[in-house]
């Protein structure tokens, strides 16, 4: 009986170790995805801004011209 309790309290460590490094592998990888996010739209930021510039540009000449 006793070599049973023993053998149920190792598989509860063993089963509590594996879901805790689970669940830190799992926050890990969330947190690579976010900053892959941000980066991404860093990017889209800076390929929007000179699109953004040649509008403001073109505004300036016809309210310039008007």
């Amino acid at each position: 009986m006793s070599a049973a309790i023993v053998l149920g309290v190792i598989a509860i460590l063993i089963i509590s170790v594996i879901k805790i490094h689970n669940g830190i592998i799992n926050r890990y990888n969330a947190t690579v995805r976010a900053w892959a996010d941000v980066v991404t739209e860093e990017r889209n930021k800076n390929q929007l801004f000179p699109e953004i510039e040649r509008l403001a540009e073109s505004f300036k000449e016809h309210e310039g011209s008007v």
